[in-house]
């Protein structure tokens, strides 16, 4: 299931699942008009295809790839209103125990 989630297909090589892209910055037609991918930090093939099948697994519309747990909780925070992130806070630190 896992390798055929999410429909994705290398269409160079044929392969099940497209390869690593390794690349930071994609090939652009113009200055004014970019392609699927720009910078790899933004948007990049292996991310699309990692989201793509995690959301397929999970039956989900769509999944969010982050580098680590602190910016998927800076992630969860930014839906909520400004004022949201001050109670949390005051309340997570007021609740941990001394160490």
């Amino acid at each position: 299931m896992l390798i055929h989630g999410g429909q994705q297909q290398d269409n160079v090589n044929h392969a099940i699942f497209p390869a690593i892209t390794t690349a930071s910055t994609f090939v652009q037609t113009s200055l004014s008009e970019h392609g699927e991918y720009a910078y790899s930090r933004v948007s990049n093939p292996t991310r699309h295809a990692y989201e793509t099948l995690l959301a397929d697994v999970e039956e989900g519309t769509y999944a969010t790839a982050t580098a680590s747990g602190v910016a998927a909780a800076a992630l969860v925070l930014n839906m909520f209103p400004q004022i949201a992130h001050y109670c949390n806070e005051r309340r997570l630190w007021r609740n941990l125990p001394l160490i």
